[in-house]
């Protein structure tokens, strides 16, 4: 439900294609949330039936063709509904890195800063 209104909030103000959309989303918040073109995509036919974006196809010069995405008065209504809702309660976070760290209580510190320092590696 949350990627609904952030891709609204990425349609608020500008045109965007879905290839377009998933790049904002790696460029602001890939580091903790990434979601694949599938979801996007899902979600944009999704808003499209519900009213709250429109598409247009743009056949454009070099490329196949895309559809482009602009946000409605109705999708920006219920971005700003959204927006002005108190945030629901925090999702239990599951990143593996917090599971490894809960396997290896108990073990020797060594081995636990040795999974820190690779998990920071990847960050």
């Amino acid at each position: 439900m949350v990627l609904r209104y952030a891709v609204l909030g990425l349609l608020d103000g500008q045109e965007l294609h879905g290839y377009r959309i998933k790049s904002e989303f790696e460029e602001r918040i890939g580091s903790f949330w990434s979601p694949n073109y599938g979801q996007i995509y899902q979600t944009l036919m999704d808003l499209r039936a519900r009213g709250l974006v429109e598409g247009r196809f743009d056949r454009g010069t070099g490329h196949v063709g895309r559809w482009m995405y602009t946000i409605t008065t109705k999708g920006r209504r219920a971005l700003e509904t959204w927006l002005r809702r108190a945030p629901r309660r925090p999702q239990p976070v599951r990143d593996e890195i917090f599971i490894r760290l809960l396997v290896l209580d108990g073990k020797d510190n060594q081995t636990r800063l040795a999974q820190l320092e690779s998990q920071e590696q990847v960050y």
